[in-house]
């Protein structure tokens, strides 16, 4: 099946065409006014503007650009260069990726600056080049109209404002404050891959790191090509910078798919605002994107583009030498998250399978994509997408965190330890059965809006696509592997996060075959998407105010809880019926064009219901933004009293290789057993290699509140602060390198005598800083 041909604006270069300036300005007018309120959102959280303008210049000129050149010499079709920009970033990525490990293993970290500049010279040296900067006389390009950039460049500011104020509670450093104990933990491993790759983990030197750290490497790249503070780009600039890319990305894949301009903005604005419809009492985790986790987001982009260039090889656009940059992508997948290739690859076997059968031309792309796959699964599943073990196969594991599940059951919290069921359900009793189904309605309900998609495999034209079964399978995958897997932390939901970040380009794509069969004018067909939205949102504020509460007394009742949650299903229904019988009376009665009722459907559960519940709590975002209010004090591990100074102090007086030993291990209070080994300060925000600090998250321990894997090493640190020896000093001095201190009285006693072995070098509040030396008093 050949691709189809795009049906947008469309220019043909000849010597004497010219862009004219006013049309340029008007695309990018609305950018700018994207920036501006980014820039402002990064001013109130604490970032210079300076940083934001440097690490805009890395953006564009270290990724987009040679990203961009590269993309454009290895796949011959262009599109817009909105469009190609978004993907050569991603190629960007994984160049830099590849010139991040040379440079590393060479020990010439600081030199990675020098590849994009590489890259353009030698796309402005050969004159076969030259022509990837502009349009070659006769071809054919497309020029997306203003409204498209109108349109998404909102969507864009919206997401990454929110991701700025969303992280914006966490002070940058060296200010004091508390944090989320993830993200030092992720700190500490970009500090460690600026330092070294393979990287080393963080809080245990010499441990090699067995986790997907490829976006901890983008962050660190980042760093070292744009002098950025690494914790402003974690804390910051990254997640605003990605989650735009991703909202991108989506209309880019959405454009690909439908070939009508209007599906990106769409499917820009469902990745970034509009999610789905919580219409019940029960709030399902449904988000494609999660700032509190930057491997997700990361991935997201990943999979999308790499989805892009698999769909235009499916439809018969020969890729050639374009297959090199798919198999870089689903490289940087793997290594970013363990969740992108699977779903990949089994959104390539139902090509296969259908293709087999239907169109034989199918199979050829989907064994290329299986075979790249089949080669990268296995090494990345050793080397790179390692994390903590647990997982096994078990139905509906999910539930252990939902809290209704609990409250009809009286089950304990144990997930990934039933051996098919969860416990509470396990027996499947009558009751036991209705609970589980009511659980499952209360988690799929949300995704109505992708079932009411599936209206447009009706059309011929979509059933005959090998996109549409690609998509199916990686969205099928997705949501199976959700149901069938258990996770001690629920690591599963990752699978359906992604298969959520396909549901933007899939449904706009499905609004487009449904609006675009009705047989009238564009006025009429958007006045049809119009009604379908108001239709949606109503219908949505209907059920939400019609859903009895729960009283008070009654959380434990099965027969509350059916009420509470089939009358708002009983009111969309009841639309729905009634809706149809009106669309079938008009239509019959010749007042309604054909198919309006079908565009009417999609409209209202794509876009009209998810906005009645999702856009409230945004509206307030954007008011508070607009306002300047002072961000909310949130919960999480506080620093030790002066940690800040003292961690600040440390990251720019001592040698990036340094290392450290501390004596805080627990996240908080003094040293004791059992505590929750989470303390990432000194290997977060100090940036330094640690001897033994928090070992929580470390894969060999499996959990929180556990002893150390290493007893033996343990001993050995805290005695330089209990009982500080000169052997004791030798003995690490000579294992780990170690040069430095970071005592915290908070944490537990520190002996007067540390003096005779380390010279106090910076002090604040309960945190001493010390640098170790050699007199000969030591010996």
């Amino acid at each position: 099946m050949t691709a189809a041909p795009v049906r947008d604006v469309v220019v043909t270069s000849s010597p004497r065409s010219a862009s004219p300036l006013r049309a340029a300005g008007t695309r990018v007018l609305p950018w700018l006014l994207a920036l501006g309120a980014v820039c402002v959102a990064m001013v109130q959280t604490g970032v210079p503007l300076l940083d934001v303008l440097r690490y805009g210049a890395y953006l564009v000129l270290g990724l987009a650009l040679p990203g961009t050149l590269v993309l454009r010499s290895l796949v011959r079709q262009r599109r817009s260069l909105v469009e190609d920009a978004t993907l050569g970033t991603v190629v960007g990525c994984v160049i830099e990726l590849v010139a991040l490990v040379l440079t590393s293993l060479l020990g010439v970290q600081h030199w990675l600056r020098v590849w994009p500049a590489l890259v353009v010279l030698v796309f402005v040296a050969v004159p076969r080049l030259r022509r990837h900067w502009r349009r070659v006389p006769g071809e054919t390009v497309t020029i997306l109209p203003r409204l498209w950039h109108w349109g998404i460049a909102p969507a864009a500011a919206l997401s990454a404002v929110g991701a700025v104020r969303t992280l914006g509670v966490y002070r940058l450093p060296p200010a004091d404050g508390s944090y989320y104990q993830d993200l030092l933990w992720h700190l500490g491993i970009v500090h460690s891959i600026t330092r070294s790759i393979p990287p080393e983990i963080p809080q245990v030197s010499g441990e090699l790191l067995r986790y997907h750290w490829f976006s901890h490497a983008q962050m660190a790249a980042g760093g070292l090509v744009s002098d950025v503070p690494d914790a402003t780009i974690l804390l910051r600039l990254w997640p605003a910078a990605f989650t735009v890319l991703a909202i991108l990305a989506a209309a880019t894949l959405a454009r690909e798919l439908s070939g009508v301009w209007w599906t990106g903005p769409v499917a820009g604005w469902i990745i970034a605002i509009v999610g789905v419809a919580q219409i019940l009492p029960v709030t399902a985790y449904v988000n494609a994107l999660s700032l509190l986790s930057f491997s997700q987001t990361y991935v997201v982009v990943i999979a999308l583009a790499t989805a892009t260039l698999t769909v235009r090889a499916l439809r018969g656009e020969r890729l050639g030498a374009g297959w090199i940059l798919v198999g870089g992508m689903l490289v940087l997948a793997s290594g970013s998250k363990p969740t992108a290739v699977p779903v990949l690859v089994a959104g390539a076997a139902a090509v296969l399978v259908v293709g087999l059968i239907v169109n034989r031309s199918w199979v050829r792309p989907a064994l290329i994509l299986l075979g790249i796959g089949a080669v990268i699964l296995p090494v990345s599943s050793r080397l790179v997408s390692g994390s903590d073990s647990g997982s096994k196969l078990s139905l509906f594991d999910f539930m252990e965190w939902v809290r209704l599940y609990h409250q009809l059951t009286g089950a304990p919290f144990r997930p990934a330890a039933g051996p098919i069921l969860p416990e509470g359900v396990a027996d499947l009793s009558t009751r036991s059965v209705e609970v589980l189904a009511l659980v499952l309605v209360t988690q799929f309900v949300p995704l109505a809006a992708v079932l009411a998609s599936a209206v447009a495999f009706r059309h011929r034209r979509v059933r005959k696509d090998p996109a549409a079964w690609f998509l199916l399978g990686i969205i099928g995958s997705g949501v199976t592997v959700y149901l069938v897997l258990s996770h001690p932390a629920l690591s599963q939901l990752y699978f359906l996060s992604l298969a959520v970040a396909f549901f933007g380009p899939v449904l706009a794509w499905a609004m487009a075959a449904a609006v675009e069969r009705v047989p009238a004018r564009r006025a009429v067909r958007a006045g049809v998407v119009a009604g379908g939205v108001a239709l949606g949102w109503a219908t949505a504020l209907v059920a939400l105010h019609a859903s009895p509460s729960v009283a008070s007394g009654q959380e434990h009742s099965l027969e509350a809880w059916t009420r509470a949650i089939l009358v708002p299903i009983g009111v969309v229904l009841a639309v729905a019926v009634v809706g149809g019988v009106a669309v079938v009376v008009l239509r019959r009665f010749g007042r309604l064009p054909a198919h309006v009722g079908v565009a009417l459907l999609v409209p209202a559960a794509i876009l009209g219901a998810p906005l009645a519940t999702s856009a409230p709590p945004v509206l307030e975002g954007m008011q508070a933004f607009v306002r300047g209010d002072a961000l909310p004090v949130v919960g999480g591990l506080p620093l030790p009293e002066g940690g800040g100074a003292a961690l600040d102090w440390l990251a720019t007086h001592t040698p990036e290789d340094a290392v450290v030993a501390t004596n805080r291990h627990c996240a908080s209070g003094v040293q004791r057993d059992r505590c929750p080994s989470l303390a990432f300060y000194v290997s977060g925000l100090g940036g330094r290699q640690t001897i033994l600090e928090g070992w929580g998250y470390t894969s060999p321990v499996g959990g929180l509140q556990v002893a150390t894997r290493w007893p033996e090493r343990l001993a050995d640190n805290d005695a330089l602060f209990i009982d500080p020896t000169a052997a004791g000093f030798a003995k690490l001095e000579h294992q780990f390198g170690l040069g430095w201190l970071v005592a915290d009285t908070s944490s537990g006693p520190v002996s007067p005598r540390i003096t005779q072995y380390a010279t106090p070098r910076f002090h604040a509040g309960t945190v001493t800083v010390y640098e170790v030396d050699g007199r000969p008093g030591r010996q």
